[in-house]
């Protein structure tokens, strides 16, 4: 594959214990048609199943095995180091994706140079309609969302199960932001873009189906919400402490009610107001 390629893409997917969904992803991406060039990038973070040797199905396949878990953003980056295709997917490995999906997607990219980040929407596997697009966690972002406005592409993010750009400008940015362990890497990259003045754009004619997580444990809480002000102290630093304090006050609550000790409370409000990256629990909260 050649960055001279019109629609070279390099699609990354990073798992961490997916096995039981990766066959797949994988096939759906091997399924793409209409571009020059397909190269897919898989890092595992040290998963404790099968999901390397799943990879294997498909021998084009690149596998990076991580020692350890390092994280999303990282991995990403690592995954972004090596690719060569002009554009770059980062795939969720929990979707499937049609066949002409990443075709359609570059097309868009092609079509409309201003446009920086786009991606499909998203739907579950029931067929409903996930959150494709969010707002942020701003002052303005919570109030509109409580007072249910819309989001677009102006005051809102792209939700990351599938983002697809150049890599040019993926290069031009540094890459994922690795403060961010897991979760609020598609939220910054989303604003970076933007700052650029570049355009965000979800293709309502796309859809594919994102599996998600419908399980809100403490400790996923715990990382979104340290996700919010991560991104807050990087970008909207005189919003960090407004914001944190009424997400303090939701992890209260839903600590809690969780029925977490006052202590499990406690460490998980650390983690929340903590700027380093949120690196895994030995013994992750329930």
């Amino acid at each position: 594959m050649h960055d001279s390629d019109d629609r070279s893409v390099t699609a990354i997917v990073v798992g961490y214990n997916h096995a039981h969904c990766l066959g797949r992803c994988f096939d759906s991406l091997m399924g793409q048609q209409g571009l020059c060039g397909l190269e897919v990038i898989f890092l595992d973070n040290a998963s404790g199943d099968s999901s390397a040797a799943m990879s294997s199905r498909h021998p084009q396949i690149q596998l990076i095995r991580n020692g350890c878990n390092v994280g999303f953003a990282r991995a990403v980056n690592q995954g972004l180091a090596r690719a060569t295709g002009r554009y770059v997917a980062l795939v969720n490995p929990d979707t499937a994706i049609g066949p002409p999906t990443l075709r359609r997607l570059v097309d868009r990219l092609r079509g409309q140079p201003r446009i920086g980040l786009v991606a499909p929407v998203l739907l579950g596997e029931d067929g409903r309609r996930q959150r494709s697009l969010a707002h942020y966690p701003t002052l303005q972002g919570q109030l509109r969302r409580l007072l249910r406005r819309p989001t677009d592409g102006h005051n809102a993010w792209l939700v990351g199960a599938l983002l697809v750009a150049r890599r040019s400008l993926l290069l031009e940015l540094g890459g994922l932001d690795e403060i961010y362990f897991v979760y609020g890497e598609d939220m910054d990259l989303s604003y970076r873009v933007q700052q650029l003045g570049r355009q965000l754009h979800l293709e309502s004619g796309i859809q594919i189906t994102h599996t998600g997580n419908p399980r809100w444990s403490t400790d996923r809480l715990v990382r979104i919400y340290g996700a919010y002000l991560r991104f807050l102290h990087r970008h909207c630093p005189a919003q960090r402490l407004p914001v944190g304090l009424s997400v303090s006050a939701l992890w209260l609550l839903r600590g809690l009610a969780a029925g977490l000790p006052l202590k499990g409370v406690g460490e998980g409000m650390a983690r929340i107001w903590a700027r380093r990256p949120d690196l895994p629990l030995e013994k992750p909260q329930q």
